[in-house]
């Protein structure tokens, strides 16, 4: 499968069934999962990642457009997270979503690709508003949401707790 979309430094595309080992380094790692989901937890081993891995790739095929794409730095190859847009549990919003390796933190990537998901949604698949949600003590993800143009609106209840809820809309969207 090509490129979802690609930005400055980074290619978003479907994950491969053979992948298991890149996905369980960033979704079997504590500490990038701790604000993740409803509990943080991380995968438990790389068997429970590969016996997850063609569910996860069939929604694409469900979902045109949607999913969490693996994150590929243009320069190397190397997978160093994931991203992409995904329902808002039962809807009818859509987030942004990002997570990235431990090791790839702090260099930028995920404003680059926050920006570069939000310009997706807008441009190719149309959507009118976008939104972003993060554990109040997820500030470095805080952060992000504002540098890629979206507006805090304070806490909201997600995935079972009180988030801090970022927006934006296709109308006041200035990559």
């Amino acid at each position: 499968m090509g490129a979802t979309f690609e930005t400055e430094r980074l290619i978003l595309r479907e994950w491969r069934i053979d992948e298991a080992e890149a996905v369980f380094a960033i979704y079997g790692d504590p500490e990038v999962t701790r604000f993740l989901g409803s509990t943080g937890e991380p995968d438990p081993s790389l068997e429970y990642r590969r016996e997850r891995m063609p569910a996860m790739i069939a929604r694409y095929a469900d979902n045109p457009g949607y999913g969490i794409w693996a994150m590929e730095l243009k320069e190397s190859g190397d997978v160093i997270g994931g991203a992409g847009l995904v329902t808002l549990e039962e809807g009818p919003d859509v987030e942004i979503a990002y997570t990235l390796r431990r090791d790839a933190w702090g260099n930028g990537y995920a404003t680059e690709v926050a920006i570069g998901t939000i310009d997706y949604g807008f441009k190719v698949l149309g959507l009118g508003k976008l939104v972003g949600v993060a554990y109040p003590a997820n500030v470095p993800s805080h952060k992000v949401l504002l540098k890629a143009g979206m507006r805090h609106l304070g806490l909201r209840p997600a995935y079972g707790h009180d988030l801090e809820w970022f927006e934006v809309e296709r109308a006041e969207w200035t990559p």
